[in-house]
């Protein structure tokens, strides 16, 4: 009694590891039959034949430019904009003793604290992000300078993350926590 061919038939995936040599020989076995029996998988695998090629022809990415963030598509319940960044200081900023600045943003139940160090060639940013409702441990932040991405960091289990910038010019940072949330800081000024 044979199989009706198509209940028996491996998945994309397993057709996949098959074309690359992925699988043990008794596995490419199994498959090798299966597929000389089976012209549905055989024309699946035909079809997918063009995406497991080497890549050694696929185009290059240019640099992403990207205007101000009121020009992106976003949905408005997942963006949370920081409107207001106060500068905390202490005695020795007010006496020019210290160049380092403070300052925290908040949006929403996020709270984002930033910490400028004055390094060569550029500053050096720290920040971290504290929240009551929203996981921020992984999230991804994505610094931008002159319309352009310069650094991504992925934030540690303290929701701490840090940037070394070339120069000092005005920065926007958005960071997106695994579940979706971004909060955004725009065009800041690190140290005042």
């Amino acid at each position: 009694m044979t199989k009706l061919g198509r209940f028996d038939c491996p998945p994309a995936q397993r057709l996949t590891d098959y074309q690359f040599g992925l699988l043990d020989e008794e596995a490419a076995a199994e498959v090798r039959l299966h597929l000389a029996r089976c012209p549905r998988c055989q024309d699946e695998l035909a079809l997918l034949e063009p995406f497991l090629t080497d890549e050694s022809d696929t185009v290059q990415l240019a640099e992403v430019e990207r205007s101000d963030a009121p020009n992106m598509i976003r949905p408005p319940r997942q963006y949370w904009q920081v409107t207001e960044v106060t500068m905390t200081g202490t005695l020795r900023m007010a006496r020019g003793l210290d160049t380092d600045t403070e300052q925290i943003g908040r949006a929403r139940s996020a709270t984002v604290y930033l910490e400028a160090e004055l390094h060569k060639p550029g500053p050096r940013l720290k920040g971290q992000v504290i929240d009551a409702t929203v996981d921020w441990a992984g999230a991804l932040a994505e610094l931008w300078q002159a319309g352009m991405m310069r650094r991504v960091h992925v934030l540690d289990d303290m929701c701490e993350f840090n940037f070394d910038l070339a120069d000092e010019s005005p920065i926007s940072l958005f960071i997106t926590a695994l579940s979706g949330v971004t909060v955004a800081i725009e065009k800041l000024s690190l140290m005042q």
